[in-house]
């Protein structure tokens, strides 16, 4: 690495690692007064709360990590703009692209880390801080149907090869409506549908309304004659709790196992595989919001007009939290099956990165 190169990456990363563990800290600070009636009244030792927090920490590494590398841009270059080394370097016939390079390559250092860490260590991590935190922090209250919630769109892969969907999820009474049950054969294929209209938790089994059972072919073909029962109960391994604990580790999952999931799904609910394919896209793009707001950062703090400066600092940032407003929309956009997932997932990275490039190519 040349000097020059030294010289502009040493204190970019400095800045990106103390930005992340003020992050860090300010996260586990909220966090504790947030819960801290819990903490009393639970008695939860030191480290239990250590051993939480450190298993939460890549979750939140992960997703702080963009506006790390965002203040460190605009920190730095704007530090280099204002003693006039940009307008030096530039004078020596060095360009914009060049002065930025060693922040582009640590940038896609920490991607190719973050994409490592979120397929291999975050799911794990996600279960074990999860189970601390039901375990030891949240079990004082987890009798008080007042802070049950009612879940939206919950699926889970079930025992014995089958895919359960449910419109909500009543946590407060172990509720399920509108409930949509595919059983697989060995090969994958759908064998069985049930659909019904309410599901109850009660005495140790669930028992369903208003159903219905058909028997399929690989095609979803319906084979015989369907049964219809006002009254049912339906042997599933899985109790309320398996419902929640799934459900919302979906997004927390590798995309190997995402993978599988939309193969499961293929052939069941066009809203759920949707969801699950904009999950994906998403997974698979977020890490690159490292790379993408150094651009962002750059074509907006290197300004050096009258003023340009402090302008530039201002612009970069409010760019990339209209970038952050419009990932987060577009998502949403996504998971709604209003536009096609990948359109959805792949826009507000492509639009803001020419956005950046645009600048960046009238500074140079």
């Amino acid at each position: 690495m040349k000097i020059l190169d030294r010289y502009i990456a040493k204190p970019f990363i400095i800045s990106y690692f103390y930005s992340i563990i003020l992050f860090l800290l300010i996260y586990v600070v909220i966090d504790i007064f947030g819960h801290l009636d819990e903490i009393m009244s639970q008695s939860v030792s030191f480290g239990i709360l250590m051993a939480y927090y450190l298993n939460f920490a890549p979750i939140i590494i992960i997703q702080v990590s963009p506006i790390a590398m965002l203040i460190s841009t605009l920190y730095n270059l704007s530090h280099l703009n204002k003693n006039n080394e940009i307008t030096g370097m530039r004078a020596s016939g060095i360009s914009i692209w060049k002065i930025i390079s060693p922040m582009i390559i640590f940038g896609a250092i920490i991607t190719i880390l973050i994409l490592f860490v979120d397929n291999l260590v975050v799911a794990r991590a996600y279960n074990i801080s999860s189970s601390i935190k039901q375990k030891y922090i949240e079990s004082s209250s987890s009798g008080d149907s007042k802070n049950k919630k009612v879940y939206q769109n919950v699926t889970l892969y079930a025992s014995k090869n089958r895919l359960i969907y449910a419109r909500s999820f009543d946590q407060g009474t172990s509720t399920l409506k509108y409930i949509i049950i595919h059983q697989h054969d060995a090969n994958q294929n759908l064998s069985l549908k049930i659909s019904a209209e309410k599901a109850e938790y009660k005495d140790n089994q669930w028992t369903f309304y208003n159903v219905s059972v058909v028997n399929v072919d690989n095609t979803g073909k319906i084979l015989d004659k369907p049964e219809f029962y006002s009254k049912k109960v339906i042997d599933l391994n899985e109790k309320p709790r398996d419902f929640l604990t799934q459900n919302s580790s979906i997004e927390y999952m590798g995309i190997k196992n995402m993978l599988k999931y939309i193969k499961i799904f293929s052939g069941g609910s066009k809203r759920v595989l949707t969801r699950l394919k904009a999950i994906v896209y998403n997974k698979i793009l977020f890490p690159f919001t490292n790379i993408i707001v150094i651009f962002i950062g750059a074509a907006f703090a290197l300004k050096v007009s009258r003023g340009g400066i402090m302008l530039g600092m201002g612009m970069g940032l409010i760019i990339a939290l209209l970038y952050y407003f419009f990932y987060a929309l577009f998502s949403g956009i996504a998971k709604s099956g209003i536009l096609p997932p990948l359109l959805s997932s792949v826009f507000p990275h492509i639009f803001f990165v020419w956005i950046a490039y645009y600048n960046i190519k009238k500074l140079n």
